[in-house]
């Protein structure tokens, strides 16, 4: 199995969360340790889904029927965020 899967959607996540905990911080005007948490942008489930969308983009490419999948589930998780 090729990691780049597992591994991309991680650092996405990864990322995101450091980013959104900086943000915060810096909002704040101290470490916001009780911030964290569901909600808000910069999103971390929607980084997630959409850096593994762009994985299979890359690694099967636009023939694929996971990317079919994937762009179902992306356009879900993103269009939740407006909601």
């Amino acid at each position: 199995m090729d990691l780049s899967y597992l591994i991309t959607p991680f650092f996405a996540w990864l990322i995101t969360g450091c980013a959104k905990f900086a943000i915060n911080t810096i909002k704040s005007r101290r470490l916001a340790f009780d911030l964290i948490g569901y909600g808000g942008m910069p999103s971390n489930h929607s980084a997630i889904v959409s850096s593994a969308t762009a994985i299979i983009t890359f690694k099967e490419g636009l023939d694929s029927p996971a990317l079919v999948v994937a762009l179902a589930l992306a356009s879900l998780s993103c269009s939740m965020q407006t909601a």
